[in-house]
């Protein structure tokens, strides 16, 4: 929760603390009397920051850092999460007579939470959803490479060959300090956790992929689309204790090139809702109705349920990412969870670091640590490479991936995968995850706690704002339940701090469902949100077809001028001869020069050309050199300029000059029109 300094701030900071001095000593500092500060003073104090090992400078500190620690110290965001929590976590009503939470009462925090949900409700009881059904889904990218054991070591530990942090892996072979050769592929694990120590199939996204990588083949939609989802059964945790277990796993490769916009990212994760997320929830539900009997009529397997019990309410909780809110907020995945009362709710905007279950937890932490620190050899019996191998050489025999160079360390670091993430998703370390920010109490691990939520803010927490979350509690939590949000409105009125002061730069959090991702703490599935993101996505499908109607309209607009300048030019051409021939017709006395016309646009010289204007000359070209209104950019073209008789005479007497308008209109005044224009259709 830092904040970020380049040399600037650091020069501004110094100078306010020089300028404080010479106050002190009543002296105050103008243009004449400051003391300015030095570039060699500057850059002392910058060398000094940057080498104290608790602080750092950049050279350029961006925003969202700055969004980050404001997000992260802000009590309305705080109180729009303890809010989020409550609405969604806890179910009114008397609980199942086998409900785990009945013979655990939690601690301190908890109890008071729960007295002022039921408070909330009219006084009627209310009970937490299990913890298996509370979820957390987030993605990490990590950096993987090939690892080795190190033989002249006599420890026997993992060599890792060293790479430049400062080049960001921005090279897939990247050269060590130590001159060797590092070749690592970035790759993308998204996971679901729940509260009670369960964690997701394991789906692993490769992007940033050529062409060449994943060709385009004739009748193939995917890889048109530049995304392939495999399923490969036997990647999974349980193959580190099971050779046979044929639990499936997930790889998905994704093209890079301009086919990978942010809506095949969006497909990306609604598969991975479909295909993962909802069977883990369906899994948890199966399984907590064979063992507390929860169902109705003593019917233990929800399959046959046709309407989900309330007490088999899920929440999953993800960050503001763009495209997974795309993914999980489209009309009819939000009103089918809604349906089925799989609540979806997104953590405040910036504050994943100290909010979100998945961030705060060590289970990433310790992946990232054994993928840098375990090899193949570590692991005591590999059962995965031959296998995946094989399914690699047949999707490249069939010229469907061919990862190259790349494949051999994808093969290893997915062969890898299930030992490290037994490692790092232990029960224990999972549970951990939503026992720090809150969401459960440390000692029965069932209801919300909310002195752990209030303990996500950063910093020192006032009396005067515990007081602020206690006294607004019931009317913000009523607000909540009617909305699914807290208008920034409503936290101004009730004296809520803003996250920064008018004279500090920082994000505005007063936007509206169009940027979403920008919002604090809501539920993205309750009625009214859906409601209003409908309504939205009406308006902006209105306002897109205006556009396109208007877009339209000026095209054909633009057609028809092409249309009628040609005809307007050609028959300037034909009246200008019409008239010359009548005038010579006239004259009593003809000269040598007076030569009639025949009349056709055929005969036109350089002097009836001279007479149209620029416009209708452009349009008498473009109906003989292009069929249609665009005329597309790899031919280069570009309009010359009009020009006068005498420079269009002179041009024509030399081959080698470009043409204007003039002296082009001429060298195409025998060629047919070819331009097409389907509504209009004249004479």
């Amino acid at each position: 929760g830092g904040e970020a300094f380049d040399i600037k701030s650091i020069k501004n900071k110094v100078q306010d603390r020089v300028d404080q001095k010479m106050v002190k000593k009543g002296i105050m500092p103008s243009n004449i009397t400051k003391k300015f500060l030095s570039k060699r003073a500057l850059r002392i104090y910058y060398n000094m920051i940057a080498c104290d090992e608790k602080l750092g400078v950049s050279s350029n500190p961006t925003k969202k850092t700055i969004a980050r620690a404001q997000a992260e110290k802000s009590l309305r965001s705080t109180m729009s999460f303890i809010l989020t929590v409550a609405l969604t976590s806890f179910i009114v009503g008397k609980a199942p007579k086998n409900h785990p939470a009945l013979k655990r009462t939690g601690t301190e925090g908890s109890q008071v939470l729960r007295d002022l949900v039921s408070s909330c409700y009219g006084n009627n009881a209310v009970y937490p959803i299990l913890p298996s059904l509370l979820t957390s889904t987030d993605d990490t990218t990590l950096f993987v490479h090939k690892h080795k054991k190190d033989k002249e070591r006599k420890d026997g530990k993992t060599y890792i060959a060293p790479v430049n942090h400062e080049k960001k892996f921005k090279n897939l072979f990247e050269t060590s300090t130590e001159g060797k050769k590092t070749e690592g592929m970035r790759v993308r694990l998204t996971t679901t956790i729940s509260g009670s120590g369960q964690v997701s199939a394991i789906y692993v996204t490769i992007k940033g992929l050529t062409q060449k990588e994943i060709p385009i083949r004739e009748g193939d939609e995917a890889s048109k689309a530049g995304i392939i989802i495999k399923e490969i059964p036997g990647l999974c945790l349980s193959r580190v204790f099971d050779r046979d277990a044929k639990t499936k796993g997930y790889v998905v490769f994704m093209r890079g090139d301009s086919n990978d916009s942010i809506s095949t990212s969006v497909k990306n994760f609604k598969h991975y809702h479909e295909s993962v997320y909802t069977d883990f929830v369906e899994s948890a539900r199966k399984s907590a109705c064979e063992k507390y009997k929860f169902a109705e009529e003593d019917v233990n397997n929800i399959d046959e349920l046709e309407v989900t019990p309330e007490c088999l309410t899920s929440v999953g909780w993800l960050d503001g990412a763009v495209d997974q809110l795309a993914a999980v907020c489209q009309p009819y995945i939000s009103s089918e969870c809604l349906k089925k009362l799989m609540l979806k709710c997104k953590q405040s905007a910036a504050r994943t670091g100290s909010e979100q279950s998945s961030d705060i937890g060590d289970p990433y932490k310790v992946l990232k640590y054994e993928e840098e620190t375990t090899s193949i050899d570590d692991i005591p019996e590999d059962t995965l490479t031959e296998m995946l191998e094989s399914l690699f050489s047949e999707w490249s025999k069939s010229n469907e991936i061919n990862l190259g160079r790349k494949q051999s360390i994808f093969i290893d670091f997915l062969a890898r995968l299930p030992h490290m993430m037994t490692k790092a998703f232990t029960p224990e370390k999972v549970r951990s995850s939503f026992i720090r920010n809150g969401m459960l109490d440390v000692e029965s691990c069932f209801w919300p706690d909310l002195f752990g939520m209030i303990q996500t803010k950063r910093g020192e927490i006032k009396d005067s704002e515990l007081d602020l979350i206690i006294t607004n509690f019931p009317k913000l939590f009523a607000l909540m339940q009617k909305l699914g949000n807290i208008p920034e409105s409503v936290y101004d009125e009730l004296g809520f701090p803003p996250d920064f002061e008018e004279d500090e730069v920082g994000v505005d959090r007063h936007v509206g469902i169009e940027r979403e991702h920008m919002q604090r703490a809501k539920s993205l599935t309750h009625p009214e949100q859906i409601k209003i993101r409908d309504k939205y996505k009406k308006e902006r499908e209105n306002k897109k077809n205006k556009q396109e109607e208007k877009a339209a309209e000026k095209e054909q607009k633009a057609a028809q001028d092409i249309y009628d300048g040609n005809r307007q030019c050609e028959m300037k051409l034909i009246e200008v001869m019409t008239k010359h021939n009548e005038k010579i017709s006239k004259k009593k006395k003809k000269k040598e020069k007076d030569v009639l016309y025949n009349v056709g646009i055929k005969f036109a010289d350089l002097k009836c050309f001279s007479s149209c204007s620029a416009a209708e000359l452009k349009a008498f070209i473009h109906a003989r050199k292009f069929t249609s209104l665009n005329i597309s950019p790899s031919l280069g073209w570009e309009w010359p300029l009009r020009g006068s008789l005498a420079e269009s005479t002179s041009l024509m007497k030399d081959a080698g000059e470009k043409d204007n308008l003039m002296t082009l209109a001429f060298k195409l005044r025998n060629e047919k029109v070819i331009y097409e224009y389907e509504c209009a259709v004249k004479d």
